[in-house]
């Protein structure tokens, strides 16, 4: 009953001439916050929330012109140019917040023209260190979190660079493990940063001798672009980053791709690409499954605004953007098309990305080997603070299996009928191993899967 109401007065709203120009504005400004490099200033925030009131407003017939040319003289194609033109030319309020971005200009072609990554000096001033101000937000803030973070952000790294099938200037942070055993690809989240957002678990990466690139996702921090992409565009650039990886260590190493909530959705949506045989799985922490089921989500759940009455807008609005319709880059359907092994970790007490996504992305997953780890208790991001031991329980038997050696079985475990030259006199076996025609599953059968969803 209340998203029906709702539906009724935002729909009365957008017929009436101050609640078109709202609706118009509405709709740039929730493309703007998704999408756009930086984030709108104090003035941008209090306008979205001032044009929500309006809409409102405009459905209970409070004060607003009367339909037909509004009342100010202008028709509805003037007051949504007006609308969007406000939008546009509002700048943040206070230092060192840069002004609200404007959308890509499209070339002849259709291409979004690309933005040169900032200076680092100008991408401290107006960086992506402040999530959780706008509608999508993080729980990563925590005391131990930041002091995590200023540690791997102070450790010695490689600055590395690389450039994207289309042409985006993309910047990685290297670090190397002598004697390394295996490689990750870290993706960080929306409006996020590479050392917040694993700072808890970068130690234990290291600690089990993994050499990581953390890369910093297109149109954050120190890469170029103008846009975030959702996943939809940076699934790419995980082939570009796996290419610099391979070359640097000779493709020598198991390497697995690794992300936390859109950095999640970006390497699960790789998995529907084609990539080279070391790469030998995915490491997903709350990942959503598309970049329509998140802001469904997050308008209906968060702001209780119905999101289909903004769909067929905010579709035609992103999609240059994204390459893609937003409905249209699924997890769930690149998973289904998948072998790829997949651990799939999501907080139980998750009230940003709910984990019902990583559910759907277990069922989905055409993998034979896949897991699933529900962590009770823990928020947006917090899986591995949370629960640390069954994290890393998790983690290790996950690489223990996909790099066991080919034809080499779990110990105490052994084939039908055969037991370890040495081990056992004739009619006797060591308790606990397996007796002929009573022996384990195949080795993954019962492990694989995880904890029922």
């Amino acid at each position: 009953m209340k998203n029906a109401r709702k539906i009724a007065l935002i729909a009365a709203g957008a017929v009436a001439g101050t609640g078109l120009a709202a609706y118009c504005a509405a709709v740039e400004l929730f493309t703007a916050q998704a999408l756009n490099r930086r984030q709108p200033g104090t003035r941008l925030r209090e306008a979205r929330e001032a044009l929500r009131l309006r809409l409102e407003n405009a459905g209970n017939g409070v004060a607003g012109p009367a339909a037909g040319n509004g009342g100010d003289g202008l028709n509805a194609g003037d007051r949504e140019g007006e609308a969007a033109e406000t939008v546009r030319g509002m700048e943040a309020d206070g230092a060192g917040e840069a002004p609200f971005d404007l959308p890509a200009t499209r070339n002849a072609g259709g291409a979004a023209e690309r933005g040169d990554a900032p200076e680092p000096e100008a991408e401290l001033a107006h960086g992506s260190e402040g999530e959780g101000a706008g509608i999508f937000g993080s729980d990563l803030d925590s005391e131990e979190v930041q002091a995590a973070a200023q540690r791997l952000r102070q450790s010695p790294s490689e600055r590395v660079t690389v450039t994207a099938a289309d042409g985006t200037r993309l910047a990685g942070h290297w670090r190397e493990q002598p004697g390394a055993r295996r490689v990750i690809l870290a993706m960080h989240g929306w409006r996020g940063s590479w050392y917040r957002d694993f700072a808890l678990v970068s130690s234990f990466w290291e600690a089990q001798g993994c050499s990581v690139l953390y890369a910093e996702q297109r149109g954050q921090g120190e890469s170029g672009g103008a846009h975030l992409g959702f996943g939809a565009r940076e699934r790419y650039d995980c082939l570009t980053w796996i290419d610099w990886i391979n070359a640097r260590t000779g493709a020598a190493l198991p390497l697995y791709l690794a992300g936390i909530s859109m950095g999640a959705t970006t390497v699960l949506l790789c998995a529907g690409l084609e990539v080279p045989d070391n790469v030998r799985g995915i490491m997903a922490d709350c990942g959503f499954t598309s970049p329509e089921a998140i802001w469904k989500h997050v308008l209906e759940h968060d702001y209780h605004l119905p999101y289909g009455l903004f769909r067929r807008a905010v579709t035609r609005r992103t999609a240059p953007l994204l390459g893609c319709r937003p409905d249209a880059c699924s997890t769930v359907e690149a998973l289904r098309e998948s072998a790829l092994p997949v651990l799939l970790v999501h907080g139980l007490a998750d009230d940003f990305v709910p984990p019902e996504m990583s559910r759907e992305n277990f069922a989905a997953s055409a993998a034979s080997h896949k897991r699933l780890l529900l962590v009770p208790g823990a928020k947006h991001g917090m899986s591995y603070a949370v629960d640390r031991k069954g994290y890393e329980e998790q983690v290790l038997s996950f690489w223990a299996e996909l790099e066991r050696p080919e034809g080499e079985r779990p110990e105490g475990e052994c084939p039908e009928g055969e037991c370890p030259e040495g081990e056992c006199p004739e009619g006797e076996r060591p308790e606990g191993n397996c007796q002929n025609g009573d022996f384990p599953k195949e080795a993954g059968d019962a492990q694989d899967t995880g904890p029922e969803p």
